[in-house]
């Protein structure tokens, strides 16, 4: 047997509990041992390390699925924490919306202005929420200059021209020359499109994201201004 701790050890060393520790047993993260039917549990080196990896793991916001999927099931880390990322993104992009609807409502409230006017423009179906958070990390993804994670998201009847090359050209065409992406101001769901108004360092962009169903049929980036879109800051626009 390698080197062993008791676990009121390890927890100190890890910060964790035993209640913690006896939990990741029972999901079979982690292994613990009695050296005698009555002794205190204890846990090897081994298994040590597996639990500060997934006190890690934990920390950085995955799930104990998730986890579970790199720790047991040997699936690629990688692949896991991009995955991740994604979705953090999007609740990212959903939560600026959220900001901007609830400026708009309290000056609605400060002005003596009707504050649930503004209920039928915040009601999203829940499609046009997918597609939403797939337009967000389709815009992260291009970023990160990722561009064969969007592939997943392409209708599949695009899927032999709608390549890793095309969008990367796309990309550097039409995109990249704005500069850096400074803001995600606001997303809209237009028919099956969304919108997301993006604050570049040289203008304000109308990132368009086209849809059938849940996948995506076409990117596109066009100039706006404040006239457009007059309840956004002209700080994402550029525009007095």
């Amino acid at each position: 047997m390698n080197d062993t701790k008791h676990i009121s050890e390890v927890c100190k060393k890890l910060h964790t509990t035993s209640r913690t520790i006896r939990y990741y047993e029972q999901l079979g993260l982690i292994r613990t041992f009695r050296e005698t039917p009555t002794a205190p549990r204890r846990l090897d080196s081994e298994n040590t390390e597996k639990l500060r990896k997934i006190l890690f793991l934990r920390q950085i916001g995955l799930t104990l699925d998730e986890i579970s999927e790199i720790v047991r099931s040997g699936t690629d880390a990688a692949e896991v924490l991009r995955s991740k990322e994604k979705e953090i993104f999007a609740e990212i992009a959903v939560l600026k919306q959220r900001i901007r609807l609830l400026e708009r409502v309290t000056k609605a409230a400060e002005t003596g202005g009707d504050i649930y006017a503004l209920e039928m423009e915040h009601s999203v179906s829940a499609e046009d929420q997918v597609r939403m958070k797939i337009a967000a990390q389709c815009l992260q993804c291009m970023r990160e200059q990722r561009f064969s994670d969007i592939l997943p998201f392409i209708a599949g009847r695009l899927k032999p021209v709608f390549t890793a090359e095309l969008i990367e050209e796309t990309w550097r065409m039409f995109i990249e020359k704005s500069g850096a992406v400074r803001e995600t101001c606001r997303q809209i769901v237009e028919g099956n499109m969304v919108v997301t108004l993006v604050s570049f360092e040289k203008i304000g962009g109308k990132f368009t994201t086209a849809f059938e169903g849940e996948y995506v049929t076409g990117f596109a980036l066009e100039y706006w201004n404040k006239k457009e879109y007059p309840y956004v800051s002209s700080d994402c626009t550029g525009q007095d």
